[in-house]
């Protein structure tokens, strides 16, 4: 079953509006200014502190370095941490080695980095790179270039870029993800839309 990840969510009412449509995964912008979506910490905390059980909480951060990474960790308490930027391997197997979360690591279709990447990480998700470097933009990309990188991957592949209720069926059977990533894709002038929501959600489920 492919799982669904509703990311960006920046209040209390988008975090139950992901929950009513059934998302298994929320996300939270922590700290990444160029991200509309950005939260300060104390306000991703109070957020992750309010995911019920049996979904999963996940702090995305673009940490300077382990030592960051760590601090961020410790203080969220997210049941994963959603890694961007250009850390290292070696940084990123230090990172997971000394906190309890699951590891995703953030990478563009088809990264020369990956294949190192997942050997280490929980999962590996494939965004639509813009400028800056953090994903987010509402643009799709190639997906049968990121169907070619899931076969050569030790680690479940997350995909994201420009899905929305229109046309995440056809993602999921070009590339056949372990999860699909939503933001912009369904929100109506800036702020999650429970209908479109659901509707992401419906039609993810239609295709098991």
């Amino acid at each position: 079953m492919t799982r669904v990840k509703i990311c960006g969510l920046m209040d209390e009412y988008e975090l139950e509006c992901a929950l009513k449509a059934g998302a298994d995964a929320l996300g939270f912008v922590v700290e990444i200014e160029r991200s509309r979506h950005r939260l300060s910490l104390d306000e991703a905390r109070n957020l992750i502190g309010m995911v019920p059980p049996f979904t999963t909480s996940v702090a995305v951060v673009e940490p300077a370095g382990v030592d960051d990474a760590v601090r961020l960790a410790d203080y969220l308490q997210s049941d994963a941490l959603q890694i961007h930027g250009d850390l290292s391997p070696e940084e990123i197997e230090e990172i997971k080695r000394r906190v309890p979360q699951r590891i995703i690591v953030a990478v563009p279709p088809g990264s020369d980095r990956a294949v190192e990447v997942s050997r280490i990480a929980d999962a590996v998700l494939v965004d639509t790179p813009v400028s800056g470097g953090l994903g987010g933009s509402g643009r799709t990309h190639d997906w049968s270039v990121t169907a070619r990188m899931r076969s050569t991957l030790h680690a479940p592949l997350i995909l994201a870029g420009g899905l929305r209720p229109e046309n995440v069926m056809d993602a999921i059977n070009v590339v056949k993800p372990y999860a699909v990533d939503v933001s912009s894709g369904v929100e109506t002038n800036g702020r999650k839309d429970p209908v479109k929501a659901e509707e992401f959600v419906r039609r993810v489920r239609s295709c098991q």
